[in-house]
């Protein structure tokens, strides 16, 4: 059971990192995102970055208690 948890919590976090750098990636480049007929601003990904990297450290930490 203990090894399911932990292998779900170790993946999750790979994703949120991941998430949290293409957003990181994004801010640094200055890429545009539209969606549809508007356009995302830059704070959007800053706000996405931030609370990514916090559910992967969240992760991270549980993952470790595991």
């Amino acid at each position: 059971m203990y090894l399911k948890a932990k292998a779900y919590l170790i993946v999750s976090t790979v994703i949120f990192t991941l998430v949290a750098a293409m957003h990181l990636i994004r801010l640094v480049l200055g890429w545009s995102v539209q969606l549809g007929m508007t356009s995302v601003p830059l704070w959007v990904s800053v706000l996405a970055m931030l609370i990514s990297a916090g559910v992967a450290l969240w992760g991270l930490s549980l993952a470790r208690r595991v």
